[in-house]
């Protein structure tokens, strides 16, 4: 396949799975890869690190706060897109200050998370 290789994070299977769909849908990225936790996405980065991840905030265990601040520390040049429904600006700075690049609202997925995946992965 042929295009970039995008994680996505979220602990629940049914979102994983229509967030798959809708980038497939899309047609704008290549291998979509999967974890339900952050050890999951910590163990897949591992084995072969993405170009992009799209990480949910709430998150059992290890959230997406702790994931976040995790990945910039030791893969810094990853882009990182926080994709949740916690749409506040404490929600907002909270994932800035963690080192997230762009931060998308899960209520606005249509229009607002492929030009974001767009521009990360052009710079």
């Amino acid at each position: 396949m042929g295009g970039p290789r995008v994680l996505v994070v979220d602990d629940s299977r049914i979102f994983l799975d229509a967030a798959v769909e809708f980038l497939i849908g899309q047609g704008s990225v290549g291998e979509i890869l999967t974890a339900e936790s952050g050890q999951g996405a910590l163990m897949v980065i591992s084995a072969s690190p993405p170009d992009l991840l799209i990480i949910d905030l709430a998150m059992p265990g290890m959230g997406g706060l702790e994931l976040t601040r995790r990945i910039k520390a030791r893969w810094p040049g990853i882009p990182i897109i926080v994709l949740t429904l916690h749409d506040s600006p404490y929600h907002r700075r909270a994932a800035f200050e963690a080192g997230a690049d762009a931060f998308v609202p899960k209520t606005h997925i249509e229009y607002e998370l492929i030009p974001v995946v767009s521009r990360l992965l052009i710079q």
